[in-house]
């Protein structure tokens, strides 16, 4: 059982970063799980977990985490263990677009963003874009400054790449 003495300071820091109630439940639930690789690894000594640390990427989210407490609960039967966020690093690509005053659109379904730079259309992703079917005919989307990342932090950089290069 995770016992969690922090989840006050641990929401406080997440709420913070501008983190959502549905994303701070997603992080919790992936450091559990987290927390629960770790243990599987290691003994039952104390000694051995106390201070470890995690790192998790979730939605748009890197967290950081060290475990503060690992204990047997002898009257209860029960494995404690506590953990404190030390850090939040929020990679929000929309806001990054925003501060830069780019216009964008995003997807509906997903977390495409699409925008111009310098008059070409560009299409960051962590997918390809499905083909439309019509009459049993597959039409692929073909976009010359598509960019596939594989999570939404490599998104941020991208796009943050781009706005270098536009900005010399």
């Amino acid at each position: 059982m995770i016992k969690i003495k922090n989840q006050e300071s641990n929401k406080l820091k997440l709420t913070e970063k501008g983190v959502n109630s549905f994303a701070r439940k997603c992080i919790y639930k992936t450091i559990q799980k987290e927390i629960n690789n770790i243990e599987k690894l290691q003994d039952s000594d104390e000694k051995l977990i106390i201070g470890e640390t995690g790192t998790i990427l979730v939605h748009n989210c890197e967290v950081d985490f060290e475990i503060t407490e690992f204990h047997w609960d002898e009257e209860t039967g029960i494995l404690k263990i506590d953990y404190k966020i030390t850090d939040v690093e929020v990679y929000d690509s929309e806001q990054l677009l925003e501060e830069a005053g780019i216009d964008f659109e995003t997807s509906l379904g997903s977390e495409s963003l699409y925008f111009k730079l310098n008059n070409k259309e560009y299409r960051v992703s962590t997918h390809k874009r499905p083909a439309i079917v019509e009459d049993l005919l597959d039409y692929e989307h073909d976009y010359e400054n598509e960019t596939i990342c594989k999570n939404e932090k490599e998104m941020y950089f991208a796009i943050k790449e781009f706005l270098e290069i536009l900005n010399g």
